[in-house]
């Protein structure tokens, strides 16, 4: 007998979990993956995606969803950085101007580091 131990309706979440499950050692599989992707707009009336484990493993799975859920295996946040708030150049402006005005493609650089 199998139990649902979490349903999703993004696929790609499910998939996720049952990745994760599976590296545990829990066996797991996914239901009603098909019919959301074929019929998305049906995705919450048909309950999402299922992600089920055998009944003998259904508590283990549970904590392991649950600690999942709570964000215990997300990975180090950077402290840098990252990407600049506006990464508009003159050079992408020339490009779009370009491609609008004059239906001329024009390759630009984007901006290094954040400098102008």
């Amino acid at each position: 007998m199998y139990r649902t131990v979490a349903a999703y309706s993004d696929p790609l979440l499910a998939h996720i979990v049952r990745g994760r499950l599976q590296a545990e050692g829990i066996p797991a599989w996914l239901a009603d993956e098909h019919s959301v992707l074929m019929f998305w707009d049906w995705r919450l009336a048909l309950g999402g995606v299922k992600v089920r484990v055998a009944s003998e493993r259904f508590d283990e799975a549970r904590e392991l969803v649950r600690d999942l859920d709570e964000g215990a295996f997300a990975g180090p946040q950077d402290e840098g950085e990252g990407i600049p708030a506006c990464r508009e150049s003159w050079s992408s402006r020339l490009a779009y101007f370009a491609l609008f005005a004059l239906s001329l493609p024009l390759p630009w650089s984007r901006r290094s580091g954040g400098h102008g």
